[in-house]
């Protein structure tokens, strides 16, 4: 079970217009980058993850299937590789799951990026993240916070 805590990596969100999966010209789409790690000041101890689940409100009528793309990760501590799900359970929500296949170990110095393609302009300021992570040797645990969605 989640708790409406402090995440415990740093999440930028980022949106742009214009995505290459648009629908047609009267709707640009949206690309979305999300970054995870990276410099932080918040946390002086590495923070172990072994995933978390983006959601981001979408219009309930786009049933188009987002187009995912992830930064390649280079040692066993990044994770090696990240496996994404789209699930659109709820039409009104893109849950998007990154699951490292090994649990990653963020210690400030590596971040990676997920590309996000969107066919249509996305409906709201904030996403949702819900991280299962842990500081240092502590038990991973659930955390869910909102992200705001900056504009590029």
């Amino acid at each position: 079970m989640s708790e409406d805590r402090p995440l415990l990596l740093p999440y930028r969100l980022e949106s742009r217009a214009g995505s290459k999966a648009a629908v047609d010209a009267t709707a640009p789409g949206t690309r979305l980058l999300l970054t995870v790690g990276g410099p932080s000041a918040e946390h002086e101890t590495q923070v172990r993850c072994d995933g978390f689940v983006l959601s981001v409100p979408v219009d309930p009528a786009v049933r188009h299937a987002p187009h995912l793309r992830g930064t390649p990760v280079r040692g066993r501590a990044q994770g090696r590789h990240w496996w994404i799900a789209a699930d659109r359970t709820d039409p009104a929500v893109l849950r998007l799951e990154c699951v490292p296949d090994e649990p990653a170990t963020f210690d400030g110095t590596w971040s990676v990026t997920f590309e996000i393609d969107l066919p249509v302009p996305v409906g709201s300021a904030a996403a949702e993240i819900s991280e299962r992570a842990a500081a240092g040797t502590a038990a991973l645990t659930a955390r869910t916070a909102p992200v705001p969605i900056t504009q590029a």
